[in-house]
């Protein structure tokens, strides 16, 4: 599992043709992409845990306005602005920098190289020709607007909305491109004469459809006039990524405990196919002794009596233990549905758990995830320890509640491998107690285990992307950060523990009964 989780993660950062720097919330580098690599020369062994000040400088800023962005970043804000990025052979080059803030505190660095760009910016200042072929080039889309009509656009602004010819665009109203539930705020933005940091806004394509952008709005001469600037990132692809990369984190959870649900059902299979075999031998043995009793009564209503067939009957009785069977045939049929029934159960949980996430909030029951939850995780705790749960009365929650299997998941399984490093081979079992009740206007799930505890030197960095205790191929340290994702950003709810050396730890999931 342990390459299949590396691919994820290589997918995810190196999808994008930018380069990457994710860093903690100490500053120290924690991972780069291969596109950061091939602009600066640094192999990720060479950077890993180093100061990432190092590496980059962001001009001469104060103390307070670096504290200032840190303080942003920290906030789920994103900071724009130019950086300059160090080579290994000790030369630097200029980079455009998006930082935003990641789970766990961690911060994500997106770095374009804009030295080029610079350049040809500057020696086209003299020429308005030049500058207008330069920003036609732009990946990024730009438009300017007058009196909040457009009076240009470059072919990646058009791309983005789905035209071919700036005709279809310029000269129409700003408002036009712009989702309705979004243009109040932009008539806002763009109504103040200074600069603004980016901003995410709809924008509706020709066909109808919507593109989640980032905006930023500049004021600027444009052909000798007064005129705004904007300039469009489009977001699809970055959001759509971001899905794919939980979904896939999903799927693998459910992959790592494959085994152990075959595992699950072919338990129950084995004893289901024993007891049929012994039914089959039953009912041959019983439907010969019941022939021969046919004959008896032939004999009798004849009029014959011959001691000898009841003799043999009697014989024939001992012979095939009908006392035995009669005794165990219902036992047989009993432990066949009781089979049937184990594996109904787990095939309907493992189907429930595994249902496409859905794209819009539902209505669930929660009790049932938590039920289902347990029973594909078996293979994982069974061994190890006795699941408890305590279920109280809940409201249907308005959830995601393919995600929300995934979280409850990482819990029980983590729970389990705590409670595995204590007991070892001993054969001693641990507790997992599960809970759920309603807690105010929130649903509350608790999983407490009989674990270790968690070290108080790693408590602040357990919710860490990458960051895991667990050796090799046992743990990718993504669980408990999408996690804390998927309960906090995805449904406004809250992801907390608490934990005891040589006790053990409870983590608490707090989600709101109405809405994300």
């Amino acid at each position: 599992m342990t390459r299949v989780n590396t691919i994820l993660r290589a997918d995810a950062l190196d999808a994008l043709s930018d380069a990457v720097l994710v860093t903690d919330p100490l500053g120290r580098v924690r991972h780069v992409n291969p596109a950061f690599t091939a602009a600066t020369g640094y192999t990720l062994g060479e950077v890993l845990d180093q100061d990432s000040t190092a590496l980059i400088g962001i001009g001469a800023l104060s103390e307070a306005d670096r504290a200032a962005i840190r303080a942003e970043i920290a906030a789920g804000g994103t900071w724009h602005g130019e950086v300059w990025l160090s080579r290994r052979d000790g030369t630097r080059f200029l980079a455009r920098c998006q930082a935003s803030h990641m789970p766990g505190d961690h911060t994500l660095g997106v770095f374009r190289d804009i030295t080029e760009f610079r350049k040809r910016a500057e020696a086209a200042r003299s020429s308005a020709a030049s500058f207008r072929t330069l920003i036609e080039g732009s990946p990024d889309g730009i438009a300017v607007h007058r009196d909040q009509r457009f009076v240009y656009v470059n072919p990646s602004f058009l791309r983005a909305l789905g035209h071919t010819a700036p005709e279809g665009v310029v000269g129409a109203s700003l408002l036009d491109v712009f989702h309705p539930d979004d243009r109040a705020g932009v008539v806002a933005l763009v109504a103040s004469e200074e600069a603004h940091p980016a901003v995410e806004k709809r924008l509706l394509r020709r066909d109808g459809s919507v593109v989640q952008a980032e905006i930023v709005s500049l004021p600027v001469v444009f052909d000798g006039e007064s005129a705004v600037v904007l300039m469009v990132r489009d977001l699809t692809a970055r959001r759509a990524l971001d899905t794919r990369m939980r979904e896939m984190d999903r799927m693998v959870s459910i992959g790592t405990l494959a085994s152990g649900i075959a595992h699950e059902i072919n338990t129950p299979i084995q004893f289901v196919g024993d007891s049929a075999h012994f039914l089959q031998g039953a009912m041959t043995d019983l439907l010969g002794l019941l022939e021969d009793y046919r004959g008896l009564r032939q004999l009798a209503a004849a009029g014959g009596w011959a001691p000898e067939v009841v003799a043999q009957l009697l014989a024939k009785e001992d012979d095939v233990d009908a006392e035995y069977l009669a005794e165990n045939c219902p036992k047989a049929i009993t432990r066949t549905l009781d089979g049937v029934s184990r594996v109904a159960t787990i095939v309907r949980a493992l189907k429930e758990f595994g249902h496409p996430g859905q794209t819009e909030l539902g209505p669930a029951d929660l009790n049932q995830a938590i039920l289902n939850t347990v029973t594909v995780a078996r293979n994982e705790w069974k061994y190890v320890a006795e699941v408890e749960t305590e279920l109280g009365p809940l409201p249907r929650v308005l959830c995601h509640v393919g995600s929300l299997n995934q979280v409850l998941l990482n819990l029980i399984v983590n729970a389990a491998h705590a409670i595995g490093d204590v007991v070892g081979n001993t054969g001693r079992k641990g507790t997992i107690k599960v809970r759920s009740e309603v807690s105010g206007t929130d649903v509350h799930i608790s999983v407490e285990d009989t674990g270790s505890g968690i070290p108080e030197a790693v408590r602040p960095r357990i919710f860490d992307p990458f960051f895991t205790t667990k050796e090799v191929g046992r743990g990718t340290g993504q669980g408990l950060a999408i996690a804390r994702s998927i309960v906090v950003e995805k449904h406004g709810g809250a992801l907390s523990f608490e934990t005891e050396l040589g006790v053990g730890t409870t983590f608490h999931v707090r989600l709101p009964v109405g809405a994300a």
